[in-house]
């Protein structure tokens, strides 16, 4: 068993599994066969697929939860874990949502005014219904998008430059239609894969694979005869290759699916612009999602982190190269829905998000694994039982009035979390939040303790 276990870097802390063994039948298989020695952990062990805003987890003996629906909060969830499991969703994921992410940047953007810094990052939006008055004000003859608050996979999408084509009283965002950059003279747009790993502090990393979407054809400024043609507008896979076809080709014969590395062997100028973006996303939409995460959960300051959760950014570039964002994606796909996705993603990031953030295996006096419960507090599950202390104030850290060795065992803990994640990298970056502190409108005491340790 312990082939597929390793150390963390805390003494007293359990082992974590080790997802990138070199037998390649269980690597294939991350989740249900990484510990093929035991059964009974293989069937705990295992995806979570249904889970709702209103079911409980109370009966459930599995190390990983696991929910593929974007419709809920699960803060109810969240607060039920047991010690020792663990839930892919994150305390205030919801505010990424469209409407939230909008209000985010705005508040960004009023944050730094008086500066040389403007968070251009994101179409013009209307928020749906609450700011109607405001579009019909300032509604041009133009092309905008409307796009459901929750909606996903191009489902729900409207194009039009006529008032009466839209719905004003459906919850969503109205978007200017913008011009983008073309690939071959289709539409196109990139997937970025963002894994958040803490709340307070904010650690979050980038992955390094990821892969360009294409639309099937070939792009037309939108008319009232071409409006509709989703296939042309739109670039979710879902639209241009509703059957899964293995040969997903667009129009002109190429794949409508290529490697992001790929792209940015040809394209290199492109992936600095992608980069800035994604960090200038992430420092604006951090306060709102600890704000929500204080106001509902206990568990923020809990160690081992249970909460993790991976996001996909949908970024695409002006037609000077500008890298822009439309929207974030909360539950991106990570399996492969076709051979050619396999071949661009397969499952390594699932794998990778797991190492990284490590799953703690407790095992009793005889190695036997122990099997956590929701809402099962066994003491024979490892947990840092410390205070929760702060040796300094935010004030003094922003003034550098900081002395290192002051810290409390809770603030080392906190601090200690990325250099154990190092060692668990596999495909990730982390993202230097040390260099970005004066970008945060609303810094956290832990995150600005962090980042101040790092530098």
């Amino acid at each position: 068993m312990t082939t597929y276990l390793q150390n963390t870097i805390f003494a007293d802390e359990p082992p974590v599994i080790s997802f990138h063994c070199t037998d390649q039948f269980i690597r294939d298989r991350p989740i249900v066969n990484i510990m093929s020695q035991s059964k009974r952990f293989s069937r705990t062990l295992r995806s979570f697929k249904s889970i709702d805003n209103d079911q409980n987890v109370r009966s459930e003996s599995k190390f990983l939860l696991m929910t593929t629906t974007v419709t809920a909060s699960y803060q109810k969830q969240i607060e039920q874990l047991g010690f020792g499991q663990y839930f892919n969703r994150i305390q205030g994921n919801d505010f990424v949502s469209k409407q939230n992410l909008a209000s985010a940047v705005r508040q960004q953007q009023h944050f730094f005014k008086d500066t040389n810094t403007y968070y251009n990052i994101h179409p013009k939006t209307f928020l749906i219904p609450q700011e109607k008055k405001e579009l019909l004000k300032q509604f041009q003859n133009q092309y905008y998008i409307q796009k459901p608050d929750c909606g996903s996979k191009g489902q729900g999408i409207t194009i039009a430059n006529n008032l009466l084509d839209f719905d004003l009283t459906q919850e969503s965002v109205i978007q200017e239609y913008e011009s983008t950059m073309l690939l071959n003279g289709h539409k196109f747009d990139v997937r970025i894969h963002i894994l958040i790993t803490s709340i307070d502090p904010f650690i979050c990393y980038i992955y390094k694979e990821g892969f360009v979407r294409i639309a099937k054809q070939l792009y037309a400024q939108p008319t009232a005869l071409n409006q509709n043609f989703t296939q042309t507008h739109l670039t979710n896979i879902a639209v241009n290759n509703p059957e899964s076809n293995d040969s997903f080709m667009n129009d002109s014969g190429d794949p409508c699916l290529i490697r992001l590395t790929d792209f940015f062997l040809i394209y290199p100028h492109l992936k600095k612009s992608v980069e800035d973006l994604v960090n200038q996303t992430m420092v604006t939409i951090h306060p709102n999602i600890l704000k929500q995460a204080q106001l509902c959960s206990t568990r923020l300051h809990e160690y081992p982190k249970t909460t993790f959760q991976v996001f996909g950014l949908d970024v695409y570039f002006t037609p000077n190269g500008e890298a822009k964002l439309f929207e974030i994606n909360r539950n991106p796909v990570l399996k492969s829905i076709s051979n050619i996705h396999k071949e661009i993603q397969g499952q390594e990031i699932l794998s990778d998000s797991l190492e990284l953030l490590g799953l703690r295996i407790n095992l009793d006096k005889n190695n036997k694994i122990i099997h956590p419960k929701g809402c099962k507090d066994d003491p024979r599950i490892y947990r840092w039982k410390g205070e929760v202390e702060y040796s300094h104030t935010i004030q003094q850290l922003k003034t550098n009035d900081f002395n290192i060795n002051l810290l409390t065992e809770f603030e080392k803990r906190a601090v200690l979390q990325i250099k154990d994640e190092a060692t668990r990298l596999g495909g990730y970056q982390r993202i230097k939040f040390e260099n970005m502190l004066e970008q945060f409108r609303e810094p956290s005491y832990m995150t600005y303790l962090m980042y101040t340790c790092i530098q």
